[in-house]
């Protein structure tokens, strides 16, 4: 007969999987990683980041929501610092003139909206 000491538990009992003393706050803590998130401290990128989490926007839209004359290089910008895609997807429409054009849409995607979420619920932390 063989004896199992008190606090060791048999392999495949549960447990022998598991590596190191994690703690429930740390294992939720290495999932979202909130500390490597930059904070979001300009406020153009602020209300577009804010607009994108609700709707795509046209480039001229952009504009308007953002307050910025140059929405490719404020897009430009959110990419590389936060880390996004934010595609700009190109459809045909009509101008003025009735003659097909191509206009630029930002279109982030669905892993663009979770960050966007994730980084404007750190505003103001330092």
């Amino acid at each position: 007969m063989t004896t199992i000491p008190k606090n060791e538990k048999p392999a495949g009992q549960g447990g022998s999987h598991v590596k190191g003393d994690w703690t429930t706050q740390q294992f939720y803590a290495s999932q979202a990683e909130p500390a490597s998130l930059p904070i979001v401290a300009n406020p153009r990128e602020w209300r577009a980041l804010m607009a994108l989490c609700v709707r795509d926007l046209t480039r001229e839209q952009m504009d308007r929501t953002a307050g910025a004359s140059n929405s490719p290089d404020l897009m430009k910008r959110c990419r590389e610092r936060y880390g996004l895609s934010i595609p700009c997807v190109k459809e045909g429409v009509l101008d003025r003139d009735g003659l097909e054009v191509q206009r630029g849409v930002y279109r982030p995607t669905a892993a663009d909206r979770r960050r966007i979420r994730q980084l404007l619920s750190r505003r103001g932390m330092q």
